[in-house]
């Protein structure tokens, strides 16, 4: 109980008795099974224009299964519509993050970004 996934854990047991403790077992070696990914971080927004913002997040645990793709969602606040930007391959700069052009926003409306990962087993 309490393994996170795509782990490989290694155990070994002894005996307590009144007399004393026993010798160690032989290691048992096993791998917990890889789940679906730890969502990512909250998109931080830069580099907005009037049309335009470049997201960047950083990604949550993969859970055993290398993440592969990600999506993300456009939600147009004040409509309340939300819009696939759309998906693309994992592909990460020198400190781990990610970056996303978002583009085709409309001046003066608020809006809200989602990100989303899978890897092999699932989605976040």
């Amino acid at each position: 109980k309490g393994l996170r996934p795509g782990v490989l854990c290694a155990f070994q047991v002894f005996a307590v008795n009144e007399f004393g403790e026993g010798e160690l077992s032989e290691v048992a070696e096993f791998a917990t099974d890889a789940s679906n990914p730890d969502p990512p971080k909250a998109p931080e927004v830069g580099e907005p224009t009037r049309w335009s913002v470049v997201l960047s997040f950083e990604l949550g645990n993969d859970n055993g299964a290398p993440i592969r793709h990600y999506d993300i969602q456009t939600e147009d606040v004040a409509a309340g519509t939300r819009t696939e930007a759309g998906t693309r391959k994992l592909e990460l700069d020198a400190h781990g993050l990610q970056f996303f052009g978002v583009n085709h926003l409309r001046p003066g409306l608020a809006y809200r970004f989602r990100a989303r990962v899978s890897n092999s087993v699932g989605n976040s």
